[in-house]
């Protein structure tokens, strides 16, 4: 038989027990303290960037977040400008216009003929719808038997319209004066006519002739 011994425990006949409660108190005591310490970085660390705040990374380091903001808008701007749909920049739409105006004058055929007609109706805007801004219309009696009168290419003026006969770059159908100017130089009948596409991407609006 077993003799079992009566009395106090010792303390190496004890459970794990109470090293296993202590381990557990440590853990949470641990756990509580870390979110605490997040909690209090939360109110010290401010939740937003100072006004005043300098950005040394571009160029400029003196300058604020706003002067922040607007160079990357302008940075991204001037990437932009190379697509025909996102023209922001100012001088990137009058190179365009510029071009769109060149290849239309290239591929028009003026209202040349017989005969002196400088005084014609819309006659000299109509040559420069044709050549542009800087084209002239040039009699010569000593062609045929009533002269001949041309429409002869000069470089347009500084700062010159690119757009004539109520013809305008973007959607001018309902603007002032337009539908009389295209008239004016197609007869009556003529019509405005807008093309989303066409100039890069900036729209233009032709004056058609009635068939």
């Amino acid at each position: 038989f077993t003799i079992k011994q009566c009395g106090p425990e010792t303390p190496s006949s004890r459970p794990n027990v109470s090293r296993f409660h202590l381990n557990s108190v440590m853990v949470a005591s641990l756990i509580l303290g870390h979110c605490l310490l997040l909690v209090l970085c939360a109110h010290l660390v401010p939740t937003s960037m100072p006004e005043s705040t300098t950005v040394c990374e571009l160029p400029g380091c003196e300058s604020s977040i706003e002067d922040v903001g607007l160079h990357l808008l302008q940075v991204t701007s001037s990437r932009a400008s190379s697509s025909p749909s996102k023209l922001r920049d100012e001088s990137a739409v009058e190179a365009a216009k510029a071009r769109f105006a060149a290849k239309l004058w290239a591929g028009r055929r003026c209202e040349d003929g017989p005969g002196d007609r400088r005084g014609g109706e819309c006659a000299e805007e109509l040559c420069h719808k044709c050549l542009g801004p800087g084209a002239q219309l040039v009699f010569d009696p000593s062609h045929g038997l009533s002269g001949y009168t041309s429409c002869v290419y000069h470089p347009p003026p500084p700062n010159s319209p690119y757009t004539f006969c109520g013809e305008s770059f973007g959607d001018g159908r309902k603007e002032a004066g337009a539908q009389n100017k295209c008239e004016c130089c197609y007869g009556s009948g003529a019509w405005l006519e807008y093309v989303r596409w066409a100039a890069d991407g900036l729209g233009y609006t032709y004056c058609r002739r009635q068939a």
